[in-house]
């Protein structure tokens, strides 16, 4: 202010020198710790804990390779995204599911299907440590198995039309809604055969 005409050009010089230091600033560069951790998490997974290891392997190496260097502070809210996707990779594993069995081994083709059944509560082992995967299924035993994996859902029935099926048999409930929703009929009009081998 105050300057003369005659002295805009130092004005103008004064003013793109100022333009020149703005341009010539730099944005801090943005924080990769949030990666660099998520990263590190991914890397130490026990693979083997997981039940498809190619799924690990395509949801994390995804997640990592979308990661984007070289991002300044401006940026740090993108940065911290490729941290949460990494750690959404690594939170959707689905981890194998315990087997107590030593009956049943990862090689067996049932394998999956056991813990599954298992874990949905469907059926148990016939001890702690045992389930006994080739012993035959009883009448009973299969049509409890149908019974659970439909929620154990009460029978509407209170009529109970078999005289081998106790009140206060583990497979009571199951049998009566399974004769009343057509699953399954008895040996005869009055009786079910709950241990005939199906």
């Amino acid at each position: 202010e105050g300057k003369k005409v005659t002295e805009q050009s130092e004005v103008d010089a004064m003013a793109k020198a100022i333009e020149d230091a703005v341009a010539a600033l730099e944005y801090k560069n943005a924080d990769y710790s949030k990666v660099e951790e998520a990263i590190a998490e991914a890397e130490a997974l026990e693979r083997d804990l997981y039940k498809d290891l190619t799924a690990v392997d395509a949801a994390v190496d995804a997640a990592v390779a979308a990661v984007v260097r070289g991002k300044d502070i401006t940026e740090q809210a993108a940065v911290d995204a490729m941290a949460t996707a990494i750690i959404d990779a690594i939170g959707n594993l689905i981890p194998k599911p315990e087997n107590p069995f030593e009956d049943v081994l990862e090689e067996h083709f049932f394998y999956d299907p056991v813990l599954w059944a298992l874990d949905m509560e469907i059926t148990e082992g016939t001890s702690e440590t045992t389930f006994e995967p080739f012993a035959e299924c009883t009448r009973a035993n299969v049509v409890t198995f149908l019974w659970r994996a439909n929620g154990c859902p009460e029978p509407e029935t209170v009529e109970n039309p078999f005289v081998d099926i106790a009140e206060d048999a583990y497979y009571y409930k199951a049998i009566l809604w399974a004769a009343e929703k057509g699953i399954t009929d008895g040996t005869s009009e009055t009786e079910f055969s709950p241990n005939k081998d199906c």
